[in-house]
């Protein structure tokens, strides 16, 4: 889930949120991507029933060009799906200053 606004470099509070479907088989992690490349890896989390939440918050610094994503991993041995499709996943970047 790419975020390609790549126009200032300084600090970005990143935030992330993610719904897994009900599951209590397995752990639940996200993971936080920067140019490509992983940069953070969140705690594991167990699945839970009813659904779970991931949410987790990053303050990071920028150069102008870097971009960042979120992934995600699931461990309940087959697949996955979001809670409520694509309304279950956000993802917003703040420019918090130089």
């Amino acid at each position: 889930f790419p975020s390609h606004d790549t126009g200032k470099g300084g600090k970005y509070l990143i935030h992330g949120t993610m719904t897994f479907d009900n599951s209590t088989t397995g752990t639940r992690a996200m993971l936080l991507y920067k140019n490509g490349s992983q940069y953070y890896y969140g705690p594991s989390i167990m699945g839970a029933n009813p659904a779970f939440q991931a949410d987790y918050t990053w303050i990071v610094s920028a150069a102008a060009g870097d971009y960042y994503e979120l992934g995600f991993r699931q461990a309940s041995g087959g697949n996955l799906d979001m809670f409520g499709g694509e309304s279950g996943l956000s993802f917003e970047a703040i420019y918090l200053g130089a």
